[in-house]
């Protein structure tokens, strides 16, 4: 068999699957170490600026006979992205937990819990680094990691070599 052709080992072993499992648990635990903080951030921000202090008399009386309330608007502002970490990493975990020796898989993992939890549900750990500067940089950090994981992990799937090849 030609260098050419040969396929490199997809799976990880030893001392190499050990530090990406611990890699793997150390991101996750961060990320979503950061939604749960930045929940009373996120929620404190939706109720100071409320789609209700926009709204005209009437239509804020129609919305309040449906029942719809500031609070329950900032709580579902803040539920919704929760929820979609919460899927993004209960599908991560599966993943993980199923095929974390195999390359791709924990590549898959990873960028499900990145893009998830921080590029895609990004208001939640934004209003806490807005409440804690010093956060700022992490979680712009783990933002621009999601979105750089889930362009690359297209361009990897399913076997992980870079397609379309002529663009390298």
């Amino acid at each position: 068999m030609s260098a050419r052709t040969a396929q490199p080992d997809a799976t990880l072993r030893g001392r190499w699957l050990l530090l990406a499992r611990a890699a793997w648990v150390t991101l996750t635990a961060i990320v979503v170490g950061f939604q749960v903080a930045g929940v009373p951030y996120a929620y404190a921000h939706a109720i100071t600026t409320s789609i209700f202090d926009r709204l005209t008399p009437e239509q804020l009386r129609a919305f309040e006979n449906l029942g719809l309330t500031s609070e329950f608007y900032a709580a579902y502002t803040v539920a919704v992205p929760v929820v979609t970490m919460l899927v993004f990493t209960a599908i991560a975990t599966v993943i993980f937990w199923r095929r974390s020796e195999d390359r791709m898989a924990l590549f898959g993992a990873f960028m499900l819990v990145v893009f998830g939890g921080a590029a895609l549900t990004s208001e939640t750990p934004q209003a806490l680094a807005g409440a804690h500067p010093t956060l700022l940089f992490p979680v712009r950090l783990l933002d621009y990691l999601g979105q750089v994981a889930f362009c690359i992990f297209f361009y990897v799937f399913p076997n992980g070599r870079f397609v379309p090849r002529w663009t390298r």
